[in-house]
């Protein structure tokens, strides 16, 4: 059986022959070619437009036209079943309702209508998917480019202990005291019992109640005057004393100590001051290593922040980069920290931080960070510097967002703490 050949339709007024498979494939193939480049969702009306003609006879308006413009055709140009010539007359009423052919050309609507709706999935599954991908990227393009942090431009300063120590005296001994030989720690101490008008200070060192010991402290980051902080007493390793059990720290002034290259030992100012009982920590210890134990103790609490000359605080500090450095920048940088941190003294706001140079801003720690003064300083460091009130409204909305991400969760929590609230 030779295969079918496609049906021919004479338009009326002497128009020219067309193949009506052939446009259509024409059309899809056209309709490919631009959805592949970027794929709309096929309109309703190019779908209807390519619907076989006779596959609407049931209308009025579709039986009128194949009365006046259709003919079914034979490959040899004859109506089936009859041996009319094409070019006579023929009743509209021998015309079959939807022909052979007709099956074709809806075959052909059905595998446009397929394609057209795939190519439209996929397409909008790949765009979904390179949304979902690129939507950090998105995020990083809304921030503002002009947006600036305090963490970008400064260093912190002040995040260091300060190590003490002192040459002092211990009393009311259990006759476990003695003299200490001599050494920079006696001449030391017999100066300091000079100045304090101490008479015969050799044949105090003799005294077996008493003892030379070493303090030492540590004084941690944003101490104030008159808080108080831990002494640590210890015997030198070549004294003859070999307990400290019962015994009590006279007044001691503790500073800084430094090694001069050929000038010795020297101290700086005093910055606080140590007494009281020791405690030992001789616990259930072996007997080889109890005699070192009862040489080193402790008075918790025993030594009191004096602030040095000054009477100061310790404050952290920040600096500002080398690039950066203008009394201008420090100033803004000052404003922007005070007007988030503050303290209330006598109805006035005293903001806690102070330009002091072109370069340095002098940082007070609030009551509240006095445990977590770390914490305070990521906050400080995530303070905006040159942002309006329109464009902190618009990142309030941009972090309210990324609150929901696990991976920027912490950043975000620390802009809006930096951010704020009207009573806090």
């Amino acid at each position: 059986m030779s295969p079918l050949r496609p049906r021919y339709v004479r338009p009326a007024r002497g128009s020219e022959v067309l193949n009506v498979d052939q446009m259509i494939l024409t059309r899809f193939q056209e309709r490919s070619i631009s959805a592949s480049s970027s794929p709309p969702l096929p309109s309703l009306s190019l779908l209807v437009c390519l619907i076989p003609r006779c596959c609407q006879s049931r209308t009025p308006a579709a039986s009128a036209f194949r009365k006046d413009h259709i003919m079914s055709t034979t490959c040899h140009g004859r109506l089936s079943g009859s041996t009319r010539p094409v070019s006579q007359s023929v009743p509209s009423k021998s015309l079959p309702v939807c022909p052979l052919p007709c099956a074709r050309q809806a075959r052909w609507f059905l595998i446009l209508l397929a394609g057209a709706l795939v190519g439209t999935g996929l397409a909008g599954c790949q765009k979904l998917s390179l949304r979902a991908q690129n939507a950090d990227v998105e995020e990083e393009e809304v921030q503002p480019k002009n947006l600036t942090f305090i963490g970008d431009q400064v260093a912190v300063t002040g995040l260091h202990s300060i190590q003490i120590e002192a040459v002092g005296l211990v009393v009311n001994l259990d006759s476990t005291g003695g003299d200490s030989p001599p050494s920079m720690y006696r001449r030391m101490l017999v100066e300091d019992m000079h100045k304090r008008g101490v008479r015969s200070p050799n044949a105090i060192l003799e005294d077996v109640t008493k003892t030379l010991v070493v303090v030492r402290a540590d004084l941690p980051p944003t101490i104030r005057v008159g808080e108080r902080f831990d002494i640590f007493v210890a015997i030198p390793e070549s004294s003859e004393a070999t307990s400290l059990r019962g015994g009590y720290l006279l007044d001691t002034g503790l500073a800084e100590k430094a090694m001069v290259p050929g000038r010795g030992a020297r101290s700086g100012h005093t910055l606080g001051k140590a007494e009281g009982p020791i405690l030992l920590s001789t616990g259930e210890v072996e007997d080889d290593s109890k005699a070192s134990v009862l040489k080193r103790g402790r008075i918790p609490g025993g030594g009191v922040y004096t602030g040095g000359l000054t009477k100061e605080d310790r404050l952290l500090g920040l600096y500002l980069r080398n690039d950066l450095r203008s009394g201008r920048q420090t100033e803004r940088i000052a404003e922007a920290i005070g007007r988030r941190y503050y303290e209330t003294v006598n109805g006035r706001k005293i903001p806690m931080a102070k330009a002091k140079t072109d370069q340095y801003i002098e940082l007070r720690v609030p009551e509240r960070y006095r445990e977590n003064y770390t914490h305070f300083l990521q906050v400080v460091r995530a303070i905006a510097i040159n942002e309006s009130a329109v464009e902190q409204r618009e990142r309030l909305e941009r972090l309210r967002k990324r609150l929901l991400n696990g991976q920027t969760v912490g950043r975000a929590a620390l802009e809006l703490e930096a951010i704020g609230t009207a009573e806090a």
